[in-house]
């Protein structure tokens, strides 16, 4: 599962939303801080395209994920 891979480190999120995206889960993981995260059901996290940049965001922190993009953005 994500969540599963998500805790070992193990792959990437990959998101195909006009500029793709090939996001190491390790990138990820950092955001994650809270000790519990891992007991419940559900992980979210999100993805926000602003003009010049990527970010993952997870709770109040978020990461610049720009150069995990496949090809050229922005266009």
């Amino acid at each position: 599962s994500f969540k599963t891979r998500l805790e070992t480190e193990d792959g990437f999120l990959l998101m195909p939303r006009g500029p793709v995206l090939l996001i190491p889960l390790s990138a990820i993981k950092e955001l994650i801080s809270d000790p519990d995260a891992f007991e419940r059901d559900t992980i979210d996290v999100f993805v926000r395209f602003d003009e010049d940049r990527i970010v993952v965001f997870y709770k109040q922190r978020e990461r610049d994920v720009t150069e995990h993009v496949l090809g050229l953005w922005p266009n």
